[in-house]
């Protein structure tokens, strides 16, 4: 493993990597507001009672969600136990489902001792009203999602109407400052060259910003390629105005998506190419990055 001596950010911004179509593929998400040190990776390399991070990572297969821990405060929280930083303390377990037509967001109280975690019934918890922005502060798995990420967060803590919260690694550091909006399922990269507060309200009233957006985690990276084209070639802003409704390989790296795009129906084939080697991270060996071109549109 190397490091770069210039940081993966910056060199993403400096061959102009597009963030189109980078969002991580996910469903569900299992949240856990844990303010004790993350490690590189959670949560197994947290303070956290061996048994618990273990325990919390059966529940996310379980639930067939995404782990991450969240925070409202930079480093360990006032008043932690430096050894066991959040299991004296009541802290909130989420779940959020991020599919359409089924999106929510659950949550309850709980203590992070492992026989109260046991006890935790999420899917049975209360409907949690309030949108959810997480921000990628994770600066122990890249220093770019410290630098970039935490201005991000102090610049949205305290936005009215939305929930703010650190969040752990989220993928995508080189498109640092990251965020994903939940139930929305909304991926935003470079937040930190933009007015992330204008962003976040104009999202949550519809509004992209194409310039920021790097895709819906509800979909894969195919559907998030077409559906990207689609919204830039046709200036397509308003969230609902693409659905995608079918994304189908055909095989030999070739692919055809069908979406409805401002009611219209469109057919978007692609191929499937393969960026140069580079670094993905700040610590990561170069490696390509898989991309799918669009080759022709009808509709």
């Amino acid at each position: 493993m190397t490091h770069s001596p210039i940081r993966c950010s910056d060199a993403a911004r400096a061959r102009g990597e597009s963030l189109a179509a980078t969002a991580s593929r996910v469903d569900r998400w299992l949240l856990v507001d844990y303010a004790g040190p993350w490690g590189p990776k959670i949560p197994g390399d947290s303070r956290m009672a061996r048994r618990t991070a273990a325990h919390l990572s059966y529940l996310a297969n379980l639930l067939v969600a995404r782990l991450l821990f969240i925070r409202q405060a930079f480093g360990r929280g006032e008043g932690a136990d430096p050894a066991r930083p959040s299991a004296a303390r009541p802290t909130r377990v989420w779940w959020v489902d991020c599919r359409l037509g089924v999106s929510r967001v659950l949550t309850v109280e709980a203590r992070l001792e492992l026989d109260d975690i046991r006890d935790v019934d999420l899917l049975g918890a209360p409907l949690y009203e309030r949108p959810l922005v997480l921000v990628c502060t994770h600066g122990r798995h890249d220093a770019c999602c410290a630098v970039r990420g935490r201005r991000v967060f102090t610049t949205l803590r305290g936005m009215p109407g939305v929930d703010v919260w650190e969040s752990s690694h989220i993928g995508g550091d080189r498109f640092a400052g990251n965020a994903v909006v939940l139930p929305l399922g909304v991926y935003l990269g470079r937040l930190d060259d933009a007015d992330p507060r204008g962003v976040i309200t104009d999202l949550l009233e519809g509004q992209l910003h194409l310039a920021n957006y790097r895709g819906r985690c509800t979909l894969g990276r195919l559907a998030q390629s077409a559906e990207h084209h689609v919204r830039v070639t046709r200036g397509l802003t308003r969230l609902a105005d693409v659905q995608v409704v079918e994304a189908r390989p055909m095989g030999d790296g070739k692919a055809t998506v069908r979406l409805r795009a401002a009611g219209h129906s469109v057919a978007v084939h692609l191929v499937v190419r393969e960026d140069p080697p580079e670094a993905l991270t700040c610590s990561s060996d170069p490696a390509g990055f898989p991309r799918w071109e669009v080759t022709r549109v009808v509709g």
